[in-house]
């Protein structure tokens, strides 16, 4: 009967060859069988979503890359473990194969603001100028005070579109800016645009007749417009 029996003693080489394996004459070479170990990847995504197909489980042998989170507002800036802030890939966890928590970590998108007349000019003539200080999505951030003015008009406050109503005052917080109003300009930066609003200002008329009539309606009021 041909049978070879091994044990802790048995000479076994890199590759799972037992070697030396000799009964009754015979020579006997076994290999190891190995089965892959896989880990599990959990995703706190931080109120974002993925890009793409996420992998939930790796193994050793696994090389798909991590895939990217968008977040409204944001800059998707990596993955990292639950409780640290040092991004990681794929090849990290390959080192160290064990089941993970990843967490999305997010850089709040900067903006400038430009200021728009819209139909009124600084002392200086000009017809737009732009915030002291970068503005931080989601971030409490200061308009500057108005420096436009218009003949016949006051100031009303600022809108995102040049026929808008006010949806902010004079130097009032715009942390709470629609991301879809942040516009890409040429240069890779984000602008927000703001129209001034203008409200026509009325002056009143006064008549002294000297004794007359009127002979046709008379008005009261005029403005720029009338």
């Amino acid at each position: 009967d041909r049978q070879s029996m091994i044990n802790d003693k048995d000479d076994i080489n890199d590759k799972g060859l037992i070697l030396n394996t000799v009964e009754n004459g015979y020579v006997v070479n076994l290999y190891a069988v190995w089965i892959i170990n896989e880990y599990s990847i959990n995703y706190d995504l931080v109120d974002g979503s993925f890009e793409g197909e996420p992998i939930f489980s790796y193994n050793v042998n696994t090389t798909d890359e991590l895939v990217t989170a968008t977040k409204n507002g944001y800059k998707f800036i990596g993955w990292s473990l639950k409780d640290t802030t040092d991004i990681v890939t794929i090849n990290d966890l390959v080192q160290n194969l064990e089941d993970v928590e990843l967490v999305a970590n997010w850089e709040a998108i900067q903006y400038n603001v430009v200021f728009n007349g819209n139909g009124g000019l600084t002392s200086d003539s000009l017809d737009t100028y732009g915030n002291t200080n970068k503005c931080e999505y989601n971030e409490e951030c200061l308009l500057d005070e108005n420096l436009f003015v218009r003949n016949g008009y006051e100031f009303g406050g600022w809108s995102t579109e040049i026929f808008g109503e006010v949806q902010y005052n004079d130097q009032s917080d715009v942390n709470s800016v629609d991301i879809y109003n942040l516009l890409l300009n040429e240069n890779d930066e984000y602008i927000l645009n703001l129209y001034a609003v203008w409200n026509v200002v009325d002056y009143s008329i006064t008549y002294e007749l000297n004794g007359g009539l009127f002979e046709s309606n008379r008005i009261e009021k005029y403005n720029v417009e009338t």
